[in-house]
């Protein structure tokens, strides 16, 4: 079995996190384990050291797939899914299985939709090649029909604001002006955030 640690020596200057730590073990078969321990938060620096400190076990062992050990991890953030992203990547280049079942649930959710890909298909109308005349007929029924929408939109938009000056409509004046203040200065503090 062979184990290899890589403390980090430079302090984040607060003292209330634990450092964080990793270590890389082969538990035989071409399996390696990251082990994780301390805080993995955007307040310190070994996060580059990771990747090379899996180059240069690779270099030594044989590994075909990387698993995690992370229950010693005291904290985590969103640096922690940038460096997994970075290791997805170092093992994909070297054809090593990237297993992230040791992982907190809530890291390989994020995982997940960061590698999310979306969808390959257009979503909405699909024109099928023909002549360039159905193309472009096609193209103004669609122009005609979205500008009538507009139009439609316009005017009862103009005619709802009409009601309302005239005092023709169901909305009273006292509800507009409580909608004045909710928006106003009583949404500063939502505002602020």
């Amino acid at each position: 079995m062979t184990d290899n640690a890589f403390p980090h020596t430079e302090r984040s200057g607060t003292g209330k996190t634990p450092e964080p730590i990793f270590r890389l073990r082969s538990s035989g078969d071409g399996i390696v384990v990251l082990a994780m321990e301390g805080a993995w938060t955007m307040g310190h620096t070994l996060f580059p050291q990771v990747v090379r400190g899996l180059d240069e076990f690779c270099r030594k062992n044989r590994v075909e797939r990387l698993q995690f050990d992370t229950a010693n991890l005291f904290a985590w953030d969103s640096r922690l899914i940038t460096v997994l992203l970075r290791l997805e990547e170092a093992c994909h280049k070297r054809g090593i299985v990237f297993d992230l079942t040791g992982l907190p649930d809530g890291v390989m959710r994020l995982v997940d939709l960061a590698t999310a890909r979306p969808p390959s298909e257009k979503v909405g109308e699909t024109w099928e090649s023909g002549f360039v005349v159905e193309v472009v007929g096609r193209g103004v029924f669609a122009l005609l029909r979205d500008g009538l929408d507009f139009l439609d939109f316009l005017g009862r938009s103009t005619r709802a604001s009409l009601k309302f000056l005239f005092g023709l409509s169901a909305f009273r004046k006292k509800d507009l002006w409580v909608l004045i203040r909710e928006c106003g200065v009583q949404a500063l503090h939502i505002v602020a955030l």
